[in-house]
């Protein structure tokens, strides 16, 4: 419409010359310059308003793909700031627990820690063609967090898992298409989730990778007398300090990931600083082979969490950690995932996991996919194990889980089980002393919803 607007305008304007030159010949011949000089004007005129309406096709061009983009992730808002998209985005995650510790079962209301509540501003600008600068402000809101509730033991804790308010990004990034992506503050280390973002089965909502404690973490384990103040000199031990899936941190850092490479591999670093560095590396692979789509991840990190004092056998280590998983077009997918933990301190046992997931998604209902998914996993002296003291912390957990899914309002359903058996050596007691290892195992049955908005 626009070329032919301006085709139009052209012959118009040839139009009115050549009329204006037919009718005035003696004019046409004694003002020849100065016909040839009008033309010559409304000419660089055309062209002057040619160049204004291509600038104002690529801005509602560029308005257009914004406005597109926020509707995939979230609301498009004003940022104060023309040349800065402000975008508004979060979730809501909250399930119904029945947890059992094999001398109580409890039912409690909560936020589900596999993928809590959350609400993000993402502001986004372009420097060039290839530079673009962002901030990302993400704030998760746990009500009676899974992880941390309790069954309200002996031992005088309080069983609410909180009402916490966490700040999970702070950061700002500049990002180029060519060189990748600068991230700095608070956020996501280089390793951080590496089996999460592997896991093809779309059981996200409640089962995330080699994340087994989200389920029940803050429960403490039992012993047949009904004792939770057993191990770890007397402290007790819950789900969360046995059941580590690796997963990373997410705190203040400076990370680099670059482009993706062969439209497939993407490499990471990342550096914290707390009372000493730690730092990390990992690579990704996203890539579809056929029709098989294949997902793979690796990382190394050096963790330097604290110097000294009780937490410096747990917080000064080094691991390792890989992951793949495949999803064939039949809806069938696999995952499983291999880690090893070297602690620092002297005396103390190394520890490692290992964890299968097999899954099924089936696209049988209108409203959105079905996905079903089982999992086993083993994690063994993840919490430090002094070998003098006779100590050892080995526990094994399988779930199995349903999410349906609800495309047109990116609503998700989902019922999970989890149960965790410990097998352990010498326990610690709250007087100094040793006991040998007996606890009971812990069951727990989520149901509840996620609402992507």
């Amino acid at each position: 419409m626009k070329k032919l607007l301006m085709l139009s305008a052209c012959v118009t304007t040839l139009a009115a010359a050549t009329t204006y030159a037919g009718e005035h010949p003696h004019r046409h011949q004694t003002h020849h310059g100065n016909s040839d000089a009008k033309v010559a004007e409304l000419m660089a005129k055309l062209d002057a308003m040619q160049h204004r309406l291509d600038q104002l096709e690529k801005a509602a061009a560029s308005k257009e793909k914004a406005v597109t983009e926020a509707s995939q992730t979230g609301l498009a808002v004003n940022s104060g700031t023309k040349k800065l998209s402000l975008e508004l985005s979060g979730q809501m995650n909250r399930a119904v627990q029945i947890a059992g510790d094999g001398e109580r079962t409890r039912t409690k209301h909560v936020d589900n820690d596999t993928d809590p509540s959350q609400v993000r501003v993402v502001a986004r600008g372009k420097m060039s063609d290839d530079f673009s600068v962002g901030a990302k402000w993400e704030v998760a809101a746990k009500s009676n967090n899974t992880s941390l509730a309790s069954m309200g033991e002996t031992t005088g804790q309080s069983a609410d898992g909180g009402n916490i308010v966490e700040n999970r990004k702070a950061e700002v990034m500049l990002e180029s298409k060519r060189y990748g992506k600068l991230s700095l503050g608070r956020g996501n280390l280089a390793s951080y989730n590496i089996t999460g973002d592997t896991d093809q089965s779309a059981t996200n909502p409640v089962a995330l990778g080699s994340n087994f404690h989200d389920a029940a973490g803050g429960v403490y384990f039992t012993t047949p007398a009904g004792s939770t103040t057993v191990g770890n000199g007397g402290l007790g031990l819950r789900v969360i300090d046995l059941a580590d899936g690796m997963k990373g941190f997410r705190d203040n850092r400076v990370r680099y990931d670059t482009p993706k490479f062969f439209n497939a591999i993407t490499l990471s670093a990342s550096h914290m600083g707390r009372e000493n560095d730690t730092y990390d590396f990992a690579a990704r692979f996203d890539h579809e082979i056929g029709s098989v789509k294949v997902r793979a991840g690796a990382s190394l990190m050096q963790a330097h969490l604290t110097n000294g004092g009780p937490k410096a056998n747990k917080d000064v280590y080094q691991q390792y950690l890989g992951t793949a998983s495949v999803l064939f077009p039949i809806g069938i997918n696999l995952q499983g995932t291999i880690g090893k933990r070297d602690f620092s301190k002297p005396g103390v046992r190394s520890g490692n996991i290992w964890v299968a997931k097999l899954g099924y998604i089936l696209k049988y209902f209108k409203i959105g996919h079905t996905a079903f998914a089982i999992d086993y996993g083993q994690f063994n002296e993840m919490f430090p194990a002094v070998k003098a003291n006779g100590e050892k912390y080995k526990l094994k957990g399988f779930g199995a889980f349903i999410v349906q899914n609800y495309e047109d309002i990116s609503t998700d359903l989902y019922v999970g089980m989890r149960r965790y058996n410990v097998s352990v050596g010498t326990l610690t007691t709250s007087l100094g002393g040793s006991v040998p290892g007996d606890y009971r195992g812990v069951t727990a049955v989520l149901a509840g919803g996620r609402v992507v908005f």
